[in-house]
């Protein structure tokens, strides 16, 4: 059975590469005969990154070419079905839907985070793209919510969780290896800081330093800045680090398997980036979520963080402190919270299975 997978895969963003490499894992334990395709804004990285098969996701004729042979087309995870990015963004994924419903190639919208959709055509171009997907899972609530509005069929509708809940970390001795390279000691305590680009970003530094300082002065911890997306996080993560005496800034390109266990290792984070957010929800381990986008909002009600808007920087030093004082008493809540979103995950993919042998053959 050949399976195509349609994301934001091949742009160097560790949150998406974390999504793929678990959907590629959990696809061939579940589904082992699978012959698995990615389309990839980077087809050779993909190809080394997770040992697979990737293509061209454009121009239009070899994006056709990928799909119209395909048995079954994953799309997601991540927040594909949205224009608060750009209407250019949801027109692409839109149009991945488009050509396999011409070519009858069953589609799942998969562990995605639906909208913001803006606009009366946005939200009919996407109940459309809804109503004719084999399945549809939605890795939070609020994206369930906006599909029941947009008419998606009950019966196709699934509340699961983002891919990345199940991604495997990488060997401890691996982390500590990087952690060593950068000066730091292996029984020291980490507190993590996760930045990036974006409207208001560089108004919530001054906070963010004051979070760094909080933990280097009252808590002894080691403060450690890590970049999520190369190289668009840089620059951002260099004017925190300026901000941040002591702090050490990690400027290699990490595995998303490295860098969820390395967030594993953290006795607090505070990040924007929605996937070290749930890294941190996986591992239990203290977070406060800078929200930018209401995914980030979402994420961080489901998994029992606390969050600010990036509107209110200010309010995150509050909240990290009373994270840090509070991680042992709420140490049995987020180890539950997180093997209830884990079991959600899964369930997005037994209902891959099941569309699967009801479509496809060889399995």
């Amino acid at each position: 059975m050949r399976i195509v997978l349609s994301g934001y895969y091949g742009f160097g963003n560790a949150g998406d590469e974390a999504v793929l490499a678990a959907t590629i894992a959990e696809l061939r334990k579940w589904i082992p005969s699978a012959d698995l395709l990615v389309l990839s804004g980077d087809p050779e990285a993909t190809s080394a990154l997770h040992q697979i098969e990737a293509a061209p996701r454009w121009p239009l004729g070899r994006l056709t070419r990928a799909i119209a042979p395909a048995d079954l087309l994953l799309s997601g995870g991540g927040s594909l079905l949205q224009n608060e990015t750009s209407w250019a963004s949801l027109g692409y994924y839109l149009l991945t839907l488009a050509i396999a419903r011409w070519y009858r190639v069953p589609y799942i919208i998969h562990a995605q985070g639906l909208g913001p959709l803006r606009g009366a055509l946005a939200h009919r171009l996407v109940a459309h793209a809804l109503a004719g997907a084999a399945c549809v899972t939605l890795r939070d609530e609020a994206s369930y919510a906006l599909a029941r509005q947009l008419g998606a069929p009950e019966e196709r509708l699934l509340l699961a969780a983002d891919p990345a809940f199940l991604l495997e970390p990488a060997e401890d001795a691996e982390v500590s290896a990087i952690l060593g390279a950068a000066g730091m000691a292996p029984d020291q305590p980490l507190v993590g800081l996760v930045v990036r680009e974006w409207r208001g970003a560089r108004e919530a530094l001054g906070p963010l330093a004051r979070v760094a300082r909080m933990a280097r002065e009252e808590c002894e911890a080691r403060v450690v800045i890590l970049p999520f997306q190369f190289p668009d996080d840089l620059e951002v993560s260099h004017a925190l680090a300026a901000l941040a005496p002591g702090a050490v800034l990690l400027e290699r390109e990490l595995h998303p398997r490295t860098l969820c266990a390395l967030i594993g290792r953290l006795e607090l984070l505070v990040a924007m980036r929605l996937h070290a957010l749930i890294f941190a929800a996986a591992a239990a381990v203290p977070a406060v979520g800078l929200s930018y986008d209401p995914k980030v909002e979402a994420l961080c009600e489901g998994a029992g963080q606390c969050w600010a808007p990036l509107s209110a920087p200010d309010e995150v030093p509050r909240l990290a402190s009373e994270a840090w004082a509070q991680r042992e008493a709420t140490a049995a809540d987020r180890a539950a919270r997180a093997q209830e979103l884990r079991s959600r995950s899964s369930l997005a993919f037994d209902a891959i299975e099941q569309v699967a042998q009801s479509h496809g053959s060889g399995l």
